[in-house]
């Protein structure tokens, strides 16, 4: 149970993490002239969720960066939670069997 939990964790954190470094990234770049914004689009597959970076066409809103930056940032923190409960979760039910 864990292990499966440990992997949808793990590419929650992967895309969290992604979503963050993408939205930093055209915050640095989005007075520099010729620059491609880029967005994450977010897949859900049975182990967790695959994160893509793709170009865009619109233009880097600053509002819209730091929005997903915060979402991100959230999204990072109830994975680290929902691994948290699940080792929790575990050592209760190994010291329920010991």
């Amino acid at each position: 149970m864990v292990g499966s939990i440990t992997g949808t964790v793990l590419s929650g954190l992967h895309a969290a993490s992604t979503r963050i470094a993408v939205a930093a990234d055209n915050i640095a770049n989005a007075s520099t002239p010729n620059y491609a914004a880029k967005t994450v689009q977010q897949t859900s597959m049975p182990s967790g969720v695959q994160a893509d970076v793709v170009p865009t066409e619109k233009p880097v809103d600053m509002a819209e960066q730091l929005v997903q930056a915060n979402m991100a940032s959230y999204d990072f923190k109830a994975n680290i939670k929902v691994l948290q409960a699940a080792q929790n979760l575990s050592k209760h039910l190994f010291d329920i069997q010991a």
